[in-house]
């Protein structure tokens, strides 16, 4: 069974919420707060960027331009929008 990416940031989430220091991790170096959570290495050409709203404050996310094909898309994903099952062991 494969972990989807939106999974993932559910339990980055939680674990952010939870644990002031993992939460300062994630902000200060995400990629290896993430491979400390998951196990998983971000490859060096994927760029992730973690944003702490606040009261004066919101961040919009918006979605990939659907003008790119699928072969572009999965160019773009490949390999991060889902984990496989030797992921969820390690408790992500």
């Amino acid at each position: 069974m494969a972990i989807s990416q939106g999974e993932i940031q559910e339990r980055l989430i939680a674990r952010a919420r939870d644990d002031a220091e993992f939460r300062a991790h994630l902000l200060a170096d995400p990629k290896e707060a993430i491979e400390k959570l998951t196990g998983v290495t971000v490859p060096a050409a994927f760029r992730v960027e973690v944003h702490e709203e606040s009261s004066t404050s919101f961040h919009l996310v918006l979605p990939p331009d659907s003008r790119l094909s699928e072969a572009e898309m999965a160019q773009v994903f490949g390999g991060i929008g889902s984990w496989n099952d030797s992921h969820s062991a390690q408790g992500i």
